[in-house]
Formats: C-alpha cells, structure tokens, sequence
C-alpha cells in the first residue's frame, strides 16, 4: 500500500446531526464544522516484492475409433508454488498468538515460509466425440476441466506503518477539528522493522490469513447436441451446454458477531450490538480480519438452438436461441455468515433469453468471385470483402435492490433490503 503521511480524514454525517438519531446529518456540514471522526497516517517500510513459480504440461490425441466415430483425448497437468516474497516479509493472522498492542489472544506474525501449501493434484482431463451415427446426422459431445491460477496478493500488515487518530469506538463526539489538528502522531516501529498499530479504536484495524489448505479453482464443461443437414443448404443444430465453478476464491470475515447476537430478540442486546458492533466480534482488538478461501460456486445450463441457411453466390445466413439459467453464490457476511446458501442466487450476468440472427455476404469482387476477378490491383483493393452484420434480442439483467436513509438501526452486515 501506498504511504499517505498527511493522513486521511473521515467526516461522518453523524457528526453533523442529532446525536444517536441515524441519518439526521449530513458529510459537507460535518466537514464545514472541521469536526474529524478519525485520521489515519501512513508510511511505507518496506516494498512488495512477490515471487512463485507455474508450470504446466498438456498432451492431446484425436482417435480415429471406426470411420464414423472420433475422439479427442487430452490432459493437462498444472503446478503452482505458494505465493511468497523475496525477502519472505509477509504478515498473517494467528489466532493462537497474544496481540502484543491489546494483549488480547489473537495477533500478526511475520512467518518466513508459506502461508497455505502446494497442490499436486491439478491433473485437468478434455474429452471430445464426434459420432456420424446416420448420414447427414452428427452428435457432438465434450467434457473438459480447466484449473485458474492463484497468484495472490500476500498482506503485509505492519510493513506500513500506521497511525490512527480517534475516540474509542462508540464515543459520539469528534475525534479532533481541523483548527486544532491531530497532535503528535507517532509510529511504533520495532526492532524487527515492522510497526504495531497506534490507535484506541480497533475498529479500523484489519488484517487477513490465508486458509493452509488454499486450493486452485477449476471448472468443469460438458456438452451434447446433434447437427442435422435435412437439406443441402440447411442445416439445423439442438446442443446442451453446461458449466461448473469449483472452488472459486473469495474472502471472508471471520471478525463477524456471533450468532446469538443476530437470532437474538432482546431489545437491549440489539440496541448495544448496533450502537457498538466493536465489543460484540469475536476479537475485539480487530476491526475485520479476511480469510482468503474457496468459498465460491458457480452453475451455468443452456439449451442453445441454431439453424443455419446457405442460399448460394456468398450468401447465407445463421439464427441461433439460447435458453439458460447461471446461479453463483460465495461467502456471506452478516447473518449469512452462518449459511453460505442464503448467496446462492441468479448471477449479475445471467440472461435466460437470447436470440441472435446474423446475415454474411461475400462481395462478388476479386479472385474466385465474379467480377474483378482477373486483375492483381483490383482483387488487392475491392477483392475479398465480406458484408455482415448482427442483430441480437436478449433479456435483462437480474435487478438488485437497497435500502437508504432508513430511520431504524441494523446491524452490522444487515441494511434494510439488502
């Protein structure tokens, strides 16, 4: 991260309105009135200097079984080394270490080696067929599983030096104002050369750990369909596709107020918890702590329909429908921390509907075509176009929803309509 030693300034509306009283304020006033909730002071220790190894191998072979059946057989093999650094300055959450700022259990450690471990078992298989079972008649099918890379970004928590400036969390009143400044800001730099947090309000204090048994995303596809030439010029196609995201990475919290809190129906404990999430998380000495995991699922389906009509003299044209459905759901924060299934919902690029018609023309100019057909110049400058054009009818995107300026409390990971 970059070094912001003039610091940044937080100007909250809560600052600028009826004390305990949501959405009351207003940022521009609380800035006009110079009243600052936190600051935060930054400096660079040291540079980010990343470096792994990838390696992949992969084979293929078509086979020819019988004069109407093929496959195609490949495999890939992939490997990737744990991320690291150069000089091995990387930081990581511990829960079973003393935070020496709070002495509190939880804290950062500075671990030399790897973070999760390697996996040798990226060993990705393609498989296609294609059966001309009757004249004029085809079935195409595949089935391939493809790995994604890691390639992190390693945290380096306490590798800047930070400084934060504001009133324990739940206090009302303004850290500061401009006219008066921040005062003295001091880092705390240790022998080692990284720096621990400064600051009374852990709120703004994150870091983050990676899960030891971090694994490479993969995808799996497959598909089945049949072309059918019914007539010299025609020909039709009905296929199934389908696609699967294992393992995707994401991250989440685990610095999340119990459950009891969220299932809770106490008033008073409700009230406490969204007035002052801080003393309710787990480590309360942490604002959000990221574990880096395979959260993520995906699905896709379609069914996809096409015809094609080949009219002669470079004219043909090419209609295609797609019906589908592509869901995807990951790690939930808030309440849907505890079942990550509440996320699994339609994904934000999912289109059920889709027609799609296109119209090609070869321009009958140049070699092989019936007019200048003969001349070098003339087939290098009108010879060889093709006029094409596109037209596509889809449905929409799914729709999301929100609330704002609601007059009731949530808490943390909770808002209305979220």
């Amino acid at each position: 991260s970059g070094s912001q030693p003039s610091g940044t300034y937080t100007f909250p509306s809560t600052l600028s309105g009826a004390p305990q009283v949501p959405n009351t304020g207003n940022s521009l006033a609380t800035f006009e009135l110079g009243a600052v909730s936190s600051a935060n002071f930054t400096t660079l220790l040291s540079n980010y200097l990343p470096h792994w190894f990838m390696n992949q191998f992969y084979g293929q072979d078509d086979w020819r079984i019988r004069h109407d059946l093929t496959l195609s057989l490949g495999l890939r093999y992939s490997l990737e080394t744990p991320a690291n650094t150069q000089w091995g300055l990387k930081s990581t959450f511990d829960p079973t270490v003393i935070d020496p700022v709070s002495g509190l259990m939880g804290g950062i450690t500075h671990p030399k080696g790897a973070l999760y471990g390697t996996n040798y078992h990226n060993f990705t298989p393609r498989i296609g067929m294609a059966w001309n079972f009757k004249p004029k008649m085809v079935f195409r099918g595949s089935f391939g599983m493809f790995t994604q890379d890691l390639l992190p970004t390693l945290a380096q928590d306490e590798y800047s030096a930070q400084a934060t400036v504001a009133l324990p969390s739940g206090n009302p009143y303004p850290a500061f104002y401009l006219s008066q400044g921040p005062g003295p800001v001091a880092y705390n730099i240790t022998s080692n050369g990284t720096a621990e947090f400064v600051g009374t309000n852990y709120s703004g204090r994150s870091t983050s750990f990676f899960d030891s048994h971090l694994k490479n995303p993969y995808s799996m596809t497959w598909s089945g369909g049949f072309q059918w030439e019914f007539h010299p010029s025609y020909l039709a196609e009905v296929t199934y596709q389908g696609s699967a995201a294992v393992h995707l990475t994401g991250s989440l919290n685990i610095n999340t107020m119990p459950w009891s809190v969220y299932s809770s129906t106490s008033p008073t404990l409700l009230a406490a918890a969204a007035a002052n999430s801080q003393a309710y998380v787990p480590y309360a000495q942490f604002g959000s702590i990221s574990e880096t995991t395979n959260p993520g699922h995906s699905t896709y389906h379609a069914m996809i329909a096409r015809m094609e009509h080949r009219f002669g003299s470079g004219f043909s044209t090419n209609f295609m429908f797609t019906w589908s459905k592509n869901m995807a759901g990951g790690a939930g924060s808030g309440y849907q921390y505890y079942n990550w299934a509440l996320t699994k919902a339609l994904a934000g690029s999912d289109q059920k509907l889709q027609f799609v018609s296109q119209l090609n023309y070869n321009l009958p100019f140049g070699y092989g075509r019936r007019f200048a057909n003969k001349n070098k110049i003339m087939n290098q400058v009108i010879g060889g176009w093709t006029f094409l054009t596109i037209q596509s009818i889809r449905s929409g995107l799914p729709v999301s929803f929100s609330s704002s300026g609601s007059p009731y409390k949530y808490l943390s990971g909770e808002g209305g309509l979220n």
